[in-house]
């Protein structure tokens, strides 16, 4: 059975990338009998919808033009809070017309399309729109869709139920996404995260040369993560909130070990480093497979990257997060039970009383038994 998978984030060298799309891949493999997986990588697609989505409402237009009558006899009334609603005609019409010719062929090739939705469908974004319209593509040639592994959040409920309303499977990765999806769509399936299947204790070797302290000092492993890449937008962690991080971490008796993820953090790294803070990288020879090993070194993990907070569970180091910039963290966590164990306002030292009180937790029992309602779709299609 030929497989396209969707949004192969294995392009990037975020370990949590890595881990997922190799353990949904291997799980496809072993419940679909003779699957063939073809991979279309993450950011196919995207040019797709580089258009502007949304468009000003009709009650706004009549409103501009009542107030362009209204000003020429005098006034000086200034339309505030315009309302634009999102355009599902237009990206419907991008959807079904705009793929390239080589993808409409990969999908009319496939029996099954399986899209990874890691990465967060959230608040009309781009990929998001994307992904969401490789699976009306597919549904129109009719092939059967499956959506997995991710988290959705504030997209156009038109556009919600349109897509899928009507695709074979649905599954997200947490509890809030669960809630806010189960309102409008009939039928949704919560399964854990595919990280958390992975095997991450594999020995590791560092190369480059690369040590970790062995002195009797406590030693905390630190990410900020995407609102520290980027931050600009909401929420964004800004380097001097980056900087005091590490002088709060130091005062609550921590070494801090920065764990870089991208290269775009490479200016935050030079900045870390001058403040005399190791860096711990890709290029030392961490990979998801071995990045337990490596966190297992550390008596403290503060992390705003999803996947390395899920790693720091399934190595029962402490853990805590700071905030990303959806609610799939906080989403997981209320999945897990695990209470009191997110970041808020940038104030690490107020995990101080829950650094001390830490409730180790057993992950085991997600590997099997949650992961049952695609199981059982794949074997259905057999």
């Amino acid at each position: 059975m030929k497989v396209l998978f969707i949004n192969d984030t294995r392009i990037e060298i975020n370990p949590g990338c890595h881990a997922t799309v190799t353990e949904l891949s291997k799980f496809i493999k072993k419940n679909l009998k003779d699957a063939d997986l073809d991979f279309l990588p993450l950011g196919t697609g995207y040019d797709v919808f580089n258009k502007e989505m949304f468009h000003v409402s009709f009650k706004t237009r009549i409103k501009r033009k009542i107030i362009k009558k209204i000003n020429t006899i005098g006034f000086n009334i200034v339309l505030r809070n315009e309302k634009k609603i999102f355009n599902i005609r237009l990206w419907e019409e991008l959807a079904l017309n705009n793929f390239s010719k080589e993808i409409k062929d990969k999908i009319l090739l496939s029996d099954l399309v399986v899209i990874n939705m890691e990465g967060t469908i959230h608040h009309n974004s781009r990929g998001g729109l994307t992904l969401l319209g490789f699976a009306h593509l597919a549904k129109s040639f009719g092939k059967k869709v499956a959506m997995v592994n991710g988290s959705y959040q504030c997209v156009d409920k038109k556009l919600t139920k349109k897509v899928l309303n009507n695709i074979d499977f649905l599954s997200v990765r947490e509890v809030r996404s669960y809630n806010y999806l189960k309102k409008t769509i009939k039928d949704c399936s919560l399964i854990p995260d595919f990280a958390f299947r992975a095997n991450i204790n594999e020995k590791l070797t560092f190369i480059n040369q690369f040590k970790i302290n062995k002195s009797k000092q406590k030693k905390c492993l630190y990410t900020f993560g995407v609102l520290g890449v980027y931050p600009n937008q909401k929420n964004g962690i800004k380097i001097n909130q980056i900087t005091k991080h590490i002088d709060d971490i130091r005062f609550l008796g921590f070494e801090p070990y920065f764990l870089k993820i991208e290269e775009k953090e490479n200016e935050i790294e030079k900045i870390l480093v001058s403040m005399k803070v190791k860096s711990i990288s890709y290029s030392d020879g961490i990979r998801y497979n071995n990045i337990g090993s490596l966190i297992k070194e550390f008596d403290l993990m503060i992390t705003g990257r999803y996947h390395i907070g899920i790693f720091g569970l399934m190595s029962n180091v402490p853990t805590f997060f700071l905030p990303s910039n959806t609610y799939k963290t906080q989403g997981m966590l209320e999945m897990l039970n695990v209470n009191n164990k997110m970041i808020f306002n940038n104030d690490i030292l107020s995990i101080e009383n829950e650094i001390n009180s830490f409730n180790r937790i057993t992950i085991k029992h997600l590997k099997d038994d949650y992961f049952i309602d695609f199981k059982l779709f794949l074997n259905r299609i057999n």
